[in-house]
């Protein structure tokens, strides 16, 4: 009897230690850095819950605020500013537990982290100059915007959720996005995609009708304009599987950013 009392117990320490471990796990500061030589006034806007901090990484005092959404409202962005007088280089630290949006844009950016950030919904990091960015980690991510960057490649096949992709004028050469099911908007212009690699990432399109969030499906669109393979690729490729092809600029019909 003793011994089976002492089971119980064990049993019971367990799953107290199994429960803190999800707690603990669920209430965890996410961190999120950015590497930056900025000069002058910048801004980074947050998304999400709760509070939010932002260590500028010279020295001042800690920026922090509470994000809430009003009501109705799915997603809202709050605005953090912050202003450097000379271009040394910092590294801002970005914490809190539910920041699910990020928009940090029209500064320069050396290295973006946002590996920590499971929950990252929305990101964007258009004109800073990013020579590289990380987003394996980043599985919830349903929308990203990196265009006017240095991106030599971009990697989003653990982002099986993603319905826009924002990534021109960049220096891609290659794209690949046949894990991206839900995808429903693709902008990969003014990279550096060759005909038989604009080939290659039609291939990789789905052909599902996507209907969400709407009750009528979706326009799926690619816009490939001023590729070097832009007049020479098969775009008969893209529209079997119910794409629409761009191959001159137009304003978005679908999406606005």
């Amino acid at each position: 009897m003793k011994r089976f009392h002492s089971y119980i117990i064990a049993a019971g320490m367990f799953l107290s230690v199994v429960v803190v471990s999800c707690n603990k796990e669920k209430d965890e500061v996410r961190v999120m850095t950015i590497t930056t030589s900025a000069t002058g006034e910048i801004s980074i806007s947050l998304a999400g819950t709760g509070t939010a901090t932002i260590d500028w990484g010279d020295s001042s005092e800690s920026d922090t605020k509470t994000i809430l959404p009003p009501d109705g409202i799915d997603i809202a962005f709050f605005e953090f500013s912050h202003s450097y007088s000379d271009t040394q280089i910092r590294t801002i630290t970005i914490s809190g537990k539910k920041i699910t949006g990020m928009i940090c844009r029209h500064f320069p950016i050396t290295r973006l982290d946002v590996s920590n950030n499971t929950k990252l919904i929305t990101l964007e990091c258009s004109f800073t100059q990013l020579p590289s960015l990380d987003i394996s980690k980043n599985t919830a991510l349903t929308d990203l915007v990196c265009f006017m960057n240095q991106l030599t490649s971009l990697d989003v096949s653990n982002n099986t959720k993603l319905i826009q992709l924002w990534c021109q004028a960049n220096l891609l050469t290659s794209l690949e996005v046949s894990k991206n099911i839900a995808l429903v908007w693709l902008d990969c212009s003014q990279n550096q995609l060759a005909a038989d690699e604009l080939d290659a990432l039609f291939d990789t399109l789905h052909s599902n009708t996507i209907t969400l969030p709407m009750p009528v499906p979706v326009t799926k669109e690619i816009h490939i304009y001023y590729n070097p393979g832009t007049d020479d690729c098969d775009q008969s490729i893209a529209t079997k599987k119910g794409w629409t092809v761009f191959t001159k600029f137009e304003m978005p019909t679908s999406f606005n950013h």
